[in-house]
């Protein structure tokens, strides 16, 4: 007989007057087994009960249950069989009652190792296999990990996913998803496509190379279901990975694959609390998001463009960049190898004095000869000091409002955290060697030159 008590590491499932109280049992108390199992020549009749104790975080008396097994098992089986018999049938993880912050990278990919609901594919392109090895690292990933799969080899991806012309692209993401989620269907439906929700996580990433100097980013995703035969739902996000070294950016890919997967999984239905647990245990500086973008059944009430926003006013992103069909951009794919003008200014409403201000500077913009014969991006762009006028909060139908005339206006529009001109400057020469140009009247050059926007430089304002 197996008797655990100490209610404080593993997990299980306790029932006390019909509802759910989060349980733990310690496997440390278990006798000791050769790989987690007993030896092939040993089938004893196996008891697993759980003592009567108060529950360490509900404070609340915790009932008896018991199961035996007389086949070899290992101890991780034996917990799920035993859960089996509650009305309930699945896996809580204690941390579940706590706040999600208090849960560490670890305690996520074993919460969702533990959950029966969740399966399907981790597919990764570039900078190893972080995510899926979490969830090998934790323990139990048989019940979530159908496949993994890493075609780094350009001919081997292509074969698999269809060519394309870049392979860090939001493209190339959408054909890995859509087609490991679509094997993971037709292969597993008719088993257990009745009890199981599927799922295909993606990344494709260039990390820092050996040589360094490249730009670090890349492309994660994921398409699932929340519940069993359900359509699907997909999240994709743009990262960029700010760390010098490229075993630090694997580190924080990792850990942010984790907290897409966690997010999706038990945050679906409240997609800002989403956005804001995808840096848990991570840092700004490490990380910048600048583009998130959901769709499917479960996101259906979703807007894009506030979720963008959010990403900036949590400063995951220093910007955020919208389409005139109201899509969200990833702005170095829009403004690569473009000349770019943009116009600042609150449009409450747009009003003929922009447009004006805009076509003028962009005729003598386009004489200039760095910039004839090249494509030019005309933008406006509205600051979060704007948008907050003065306040804590964004007014969202205001935002909205302002979005939706300039997108009528055929405008891309551009919402950035960089109210210093220099810092806007630097944001977008990062991002394209093209000409930039600047349009302001006269009000907002003469505060160009006011020195107290500038103390932060060591040059000040010859600096700026």
């Amino acid at each position: 007989m197996v008797e655990i008590g100490d209610p404080h590491i593993a997990f299980c499932h306790l029932i006390d007057e019909g509802d759910v109280l989060r349980g733990a049992v310690a496997a440390d108390a278990a006798p000791t087994v050769a790989n987690g199992y007993w030896p092939e020549e040993v089938f004893l009749t196996w008891t697993v009960r759980l003592r009567p104790a108060a529950c360490p975080f509900t404070k609340r008396a915790l009932p008896s249950l018991s199961f035996v097994d007389r086949r070899r098992s290992s101890l991780p089986e034996l917990f799920q069989k035993a859960v089996g018999q509650s009305p309930r049938g699945s896996i809580i993880a204690p941390e579940q009652f706590m706040n999600d912050e208090e849960l560490d990278t670890h305690s996520k990919a074993l919460k969702i190792n533990l959950d029966p609901r969740w399966y399907g594919t981790l597919a990764e392109i570039g900078a190893g296999q972080e995510v899926v090895r979490w969830f090998f690292r934790v323990g139990a990933a048989a019940g979530t990990v159908a496949k993994s799969i890493s075609a780094y080899d350009m001919i081997v991806s292509d074969a698999i996913y269809g060519s394309g012309d870049r392979y860090v692209s939001r493209s190339r993401l959408q054909a890995m998803l859509d087609r490991e989620f679509a094997l993971n269907v037709d292969r597993l439906s008719e088993k257990r496509g009745d009890t199981t929700a599927f799922f295909a996580f993606a990344d494709t990433v260039v990390a820092r190379s050996f040589k360094g100097g490249n730009e670090c980013h890349g492309w994660m995703g994921i398409k699932f279901q929340s519940r069993p035969r359900d359509e699907a739902s997909q999240i994709l996000i743009h990262i960029r990975m700010l760390d010098s070294e490229a075993s630090l950016q694997q580190e924080a890919l990792g850990v942010v694959g984790v907290n897409l997967l966690y997010g999706a999984f038990f945050h679906h239905h409240e997609p800002e609390r989403l956005v804001e647990s995808l840096l848990d245990k991570l840092t700004t500086g490490r990380i910048e998001i600048d583009v998130i973008e959901f769709k499917g059944i479960e996101f259906r009430a979703v807007d894009n463009r506030l979720l963008s926003l959010k990403l900036v006013q949590l400063g995951l992103s220093g910007a955020a960049m919208f389409g005139a069909n109201h899509e969200v951009l990833q702005p170095s794919e829009v403004l690569y190898k473009k000349a770019v003008m943009v116009e600042r200014g609150s449009f409450r409403p747009p009003t003929h004095v922009n447009f004006d201000m805009l076509h003028c500077a962009l005729e003598k913009f386009k004489l200039d000869p760095a910039v004839q014969g090249k494509e030019v991006l005309p933008v406006f762009e509205l600051t979060m000091r704007n948008l907050l006028n003065g306040g804590q909060e964004v007014d969202r139908r205001d935002f909205l409002a302002r979005a939706d005339l300039l997108s009528a206006c055929g405008m891309t529009v551009l919402i950035s955290d960089y109210f210093e001109y220099y810092r806007l400057a630097a944001y977008l020469s990062w991002r394209t060697k093209e000409r930039i140009g600047i349009v302001m009247g006269v009000p907002s050059l003469i505060e160009l030159f006011e020195e107290k926007y500038y103390t932060a430089l060591p040059g000040g304002i010859l600096e700026s």
